[in-house]
């Protein structure tokens, strides 16, 4: 549990660079079956735990999310900009998480951390950029204020999710694609690359991928 309280329920969740990036689904139909709400971290941003979560975990076991939330935080938005530092400067990063998330139809919440060094400025900034893309934003406190701090991203998720339509929200590719076509869906729509080659020891490593189902 937290230090709060809450259950928190850690099982089998291994790095998305890795793996799936994902908790086990056995951890998720558990929590599914004690609380209303059950917030699955997939890790790694929407190009990563979640294009795996919605495209691998969702199909398999058919747990259908209802809302994403992403996290942001000032000083990721500054390394992301380049050089400067400017916190707009990294607002085509996020552009493209929430772009993608829509991809797969589902509502998105952003939870943008606070920390007691923040400017109001920035904050505000980054609020009227998510607003402009018609994304509810909500100011994350839990690093200063523990549980007290989290009730507005709370209140905003609980009322994205009661909005959700899940019959829209599906994987990008169909299962039964061969790898390389699934390579080329997550390269060019998730990542924007223009194409995708693949090398012969490539593809003489994706054959038995593809033999083992």
């Amino acid at each position: 549990q937290t230090s709060e309280g809450a259950p928190a329920i850690v099982h089998c969740g291994p790095f998305a660079n890795i793996a799936h990036g994902t908790s086990s689904v056995l951890a998720q139909r558990m929590g599914l079956h004690f609380a209303d709400f059950v917030v699955n971290e997939t890790g790694f941003a929407a190009d990563l735990g979640a294009e795996k979560f919605f495209d691998l975990v969702m199909p398999m076991c058919g747990h259908v999310p209802s809302v994403a939330v992403v996290i942001v935080t000032l000083k990721a938005l500054r390394a992301q900009g380049g050089a400067d530092g400017a916190v707009n400067q990294g607002f085509p990063n996020l552009q493209r998480h929430l772009e993608n998330l829509r991809r797969w139809g589902v509502p998105a919440v952003v939870a943008l951390n606070r920390f007691p060094s923040d400017t109001t400025d920035e904050l505000e900034r980054v609020q009227a950029f998510c607003a402009s893309l018609g994304v509810e934003t909500a100011l994350s406190e839990g690093y200063a204020r523990g549980g007290d701090g989290m009730v507005d991203l709370a209140d905003k998720v609980v009322a994205a999710a009661q909005t959700s339509r899940p019959e829209q929200v599906t994987p990008l590719y169909e299962l039964t694609l061969p790898l390389e076509a699934k390579i080329r869906e997550i390269a060019t729509r998730v990542y924007g690359a223009e194409g995708v080659t693949f090398k012969p020891a490539a593809r003489t490593r994706l054959r038995p991928f593809e033999n083992l189902g």
